[in-house]
C-alpha cells in the first residue's frame, strides 16, 4: 500500500508541476481520497482542484447510455468523491489515465452533463462521455521533455567538470616544466 501511495503521490505532483508550468496554478496542500487515487488541491491564490488518477476508461459508457444518444467511452466519479469536491469548493476536476493524457472539466459542467446510475457492486456514481472533457495535455510528454532536459544538463555540467580537470592538469604540468 505505501508503494501505491508514493506512485500516487508522485503523479499528483507531476500533474500539479504541469499545471504551474501551463496555467501557473498556485497551491498549498492536498488531500488523497477514494483510496488515494483522488486528491483534492488547496489552490494557493488560485481555485481549488481534484486530480484523479485513472487506469481505464469506462468503455462501456455507449452501451450503458444509448437511450440517451451516448456513443463511445465515458468516465465515472462516485458520487461521494463528487459530495466532497462540492464540500471542499473544487472548481475544475483534472483526470490523468495510465496512458498520460490529462484532460479537464469543470464540476459544474461534469453535475450537468453526467448521468447517476447504481453500479453492480451497490456504488452510486456519476458517468460522462469523455467526449466533455477537455484534452489538457500528454503529461507523459512534459515527463521525458524534463528527464530529457536534466540528462542535458548532466552531460553539460560533466563536459565543463571534464574540462576544468584538463584545464587543472595542464596548469599542474606547466609548472612542473618551469
Amino acid at each position: 500500500m505505501e508503494r501505491n501511495i508514493l506512485l500516487e503521490n508522485s503523479a499528483v505532483k507531476e500533474v500539479l508541476q504541469t499545471l504551474k508550468c501551463k496555467i501557473r496554478y498556485g497551491w498549498h496542500n492536498y488531500r488523497l481520497i477514494n483510496k488515494n487515487r483522488y486528491a483534492i488541491v488547496y489552490g494557493l491564490g488560485s481555485p481549488n482542484i481534484a486530480i484523479l488518477l485513472k487506469s481505464d476508461f469506462f468503455n462501456s459508457f455507449g452501451r450503458k447510455f444509448a437511450d440517451k444518444g451516448e456513443k463511445g467511452v465515458g468516465d465515472s466519479i462516485n458520487v461521494d468523491s463528487l459530495k466532497a469536491f462540492v464540500k471542499e469548493g473544487v472548481k475544475t476536476i483534472y483526470v490523468l489515465f495510465r496512458d498520460g493524457k490529462l484532460y479537464s472539466i469543470s464540476l459544474m459542467d461534469f453535475l450537468i452533463n453526467s448521468y447517476r446510475w447504481i453500479q453492480k457492486e451497490g456504488t452510486d456514481v456519476r458517468s460522462i462521455s469523455i467526449h466533455k472533457y477537455k484534452k489538457v495535455i500528454w503529461i507523459i510528454i512534459y515527463m521525458i521533455i524534463g528527464i530529457a532536459g536534466t540528462l542535458l544538463a548532466w552531460h553539460f555540467i560533466d563536459g565543463i567538470e571534464k574540462g576544468i580537470d584538463k584545464y587543472e592538469h595542464k596548469t599542474e604540468t606547466e609548472k612542473h616544466h618551469n
